[in-house]
């Protein structure tokens, strides 16, 4: 995107998948974005149900279906190389939920092949899951027990963090002259949502 100064993607794919949700009407594909106001072709899936079912994992779903729909990959593919702006990519390995680690990879490689290997910062941690956003203070085991081993996620989740917050300090503007936000005045109701 124009005006974007920064993006950060945390568990990042790089095609559109199929969208969740309701179940979908006989032939009729259920789709989870949008260009232009044109929707996007997915990756369709290879019965999610599995997943809630507990048949599967999701990264069990998310790569028999990548196999399965080999097919529809090429036209799925997200054009990453379009965007001017920088990119921090954190992936993992052990990712329950989908092959986060190959995928930033994979990112970074097209940004590469795009002339713009300067403007992609790829973090993959060998031992973390999926859920490696937040501060490193916060519950990074959302999505269950998985493969990955503990103390290297929370490990991995505290320099996602660190690595996140020293790249939006390089590219995002800075502003010249700070303003101190001042809670609203007047009900209670104001007061409490700015923890007064």
């Amino acid at each position: 995107g124009r005006g974007r100064r920064g993006v950060v993607a945390v568990g990042p794919g790089e095609v559109v998948w199929a969208g969740l949700g309701r179940g979908p009407e006989p032939g009729e594909q259920l789709r989870s974005w949008a260009g232009a106001g044109k929707p996007m072709p997915p990756v369709p899936y290879d019965r999610y149900e599995d997943v809630f079912s507990g048949k599967a994992s999701a990264r069990e779903v998310h790569d028999r279906s990548r196999e399965k729909f080999s097919g529809t990959v090429a036209a799925a593919r997200i054009p990453i190389e379009r965007t001017s702006a920088p990119l921090l990519l954190l992936g993992a390995d052990k990712d329950d939920v989908w092959g986060s680690g190959a995928m930033s990879r994979a990112i970074g490689r097209t940004r590469a092949r795009a002339g713009k290997a300067s403007q992609v910062r790829v973090l993959v941690y060998s031992n973390a899951g999926h859920d490696i956003s937040g501060d490193g203070m916060t519950p990074w085991d959302r999505y269950g027990a998985g493969s990955f081993d503990r103390k290297a996620a929370a490990s991995a989740t505290a320099d996602a963090w660190l690595q996140t917050t020293r790249f939006l300090a390089q590219t995002l503007p800075k502003d010249p002259k700070p303003r101190r936000r001042t809670p609203p005045t007047g009900s209670a109701r104001c007061r409490c949502a700015w923890g007064s």
